[in-house]
């Protein structure tokens, strides 16, 4: 049965304790969420888990078989596109439909198909 723990974790930065003495263990087919304010150590917690960053103290133990994955809160953007153009890239179904919406119309409007054209047309509306 894998599991995870991870055990009285301390990790400072300069003299602010991020965290001091934590301790998490998962079992197999645990699932959890890690929630807390800005600041507060979510981010390096997870990096400590994932083997990013080393603690301070306190140990880790990942039995054969767990999985750890751990995806940054920022996005490394590896294609050469601007911000703007990669927020737009997320909205492009829903424009290919709008755009598939406005021929339908046009082809209802225009060409007054047969019944069975019009009716599976209208379902695709």
């Amino acid at each position: 049965m894998p599991y995870i723990q991870l055990n009285n974790i301390s990790l400072a930065f300069g003299a602010r304790d991020l965290i001091k003495s934590a301790t998490l263990t998962l079992a197999d087919g645990s699932r959890s969420a890690l929630a807390g304010p800005n600041g507060a150590g979510k981010s390096t917690w997870m990096k400590i888990a994932a083997g990013l960053l080393s603690a301070d103290s306190g140990g880790i133990a990942i039995t054969k078989g767990a999985r750890i994955s751990y995806l940054p809160q920022t996005t490394v953007l590896t294609v050469s596109r601007s911000v703007l153009e990669e927020a737009e890239a997320a909205f492009s179904p829903i424009e290919s439909m709008l755009l598939r919406q406005e021929e339908i119309g046009r082809h209802l409007e225009d060409e007054q198909p047969d019944q069975k054209t019009t009716q599976r047309l209208l379902e695709e509306f």
